[in-house]
């Protein structure tokens, strides 16, 4: 197969994640060393990919990699290393080292992405994992993962037809991220919404803490100030030292989602 026959080949994996405790054993059987990696955790309706964006600027780390999706032009941007995305051979290397397990497992292609971008961090020793969940929260792969903190920017209307017809049932599965004694942060302001969450997060085993948005120089959406504030309140809470922030406003860039 080629390259692009075998992109094509991942992305028809279309279905539904397994439960991500599912997830987690066969990661501790195969690739435990990923397991390793520092990591946080961001969900939400709007706002995940900048707030990682955000994260992966202000976090002092030298080797940072971050998960995203979807991508917008290759599907190699879904997972990059101090902002550079998969080498297209690096990528097809993982990829047939790992198609027998894919295949013998039934996993879905956000199964895969994750399995395959873990594997890469892992090998090139990267300090922090930036990890955007795909969709929901407590039946979301990237659940499978350990991490230092999770966040939840908002909650909307978003993949009813899986997470639930209002917004308290899309609440409660985003909240399912939240984990015992992990530190869970919301930028969430309405204040019902907000008393879901930290309902569940208390009876997960944390604390919820509402961030405060963070003032951005004119040009700057709104909108952008929430996810600011949930990455630096993210960092602080996994105990990352971080940049100046003026440096991270400098080279913040989220093509077309933040781009005229």
């Amino acid at each position: 197969m080629t390259l692009s026959e075998k992109i094509a080949a991942l992305e028809s994996r279309i279905g539904i994640n397994r439960p991500p405790g599912q997830l987690r054993k066969l990661m501790e059987q195969h690739i435990p060393e990923t397991l390793k990696i520092p990591a946080i955790q961001v969900a939400g309706t709007n706002g995940k990919g900048s707030t990682v964006t955000w994260m992966s600027l202000l976090a002092d780390r030298p080797v940072i990699g971050t998960f995203t999706s979807p991508h917008l032009f290759s599907h190699f941007e879904r997972m990059t290393i101090n902002h550079q995305p998969i080498p297209a051979d690096k990528w097809e290397e993982i990829y047939d080292r790992w198609l027998p397990l894919f295949e013998e497992q039934g996993f879905t292609m956000f199964e895969a992405d994750l399995w395959m971008a873990m594997v890469w961090f892992a090998e090139n020793r990267v300090d922090l994992a930036l990890m955007e969940v795909g969709m929901g929260g407590g039946r979301d792969a990237t659940t499978a993962l350990v991490y230092l903190a999770t966040g939840i920017t908002n909650i909307g209307r978003d993949h009813m037809q899986y997470l639930g017809s209002t917004l308290e049932e899309i609440a409660k599965a985003k909240a399912g991220i939240f984990k015992p004694g992990i530190p869970a942060l919301t930028a969430e302001q309405d204040p019902a919404l907000f008393e879901i969450l930290s309902r569940e997060a208390t009876q997960a085993g944390t604390l919820l803490t509402k961030v405060l948005a963070i003032s951005l120089p004119e040009g700057f959406p709104k909108y952008q100030e929430a996810n600011l504030g949930l990455a630096a309140g993210l960092l602080a809470a996994a105990n990352i030292p971080m940049k100046p922030l003026e440096q991270a406003e400098k080279n913040f860039f989220w093509p077309g989602r933040m781009q005229v």
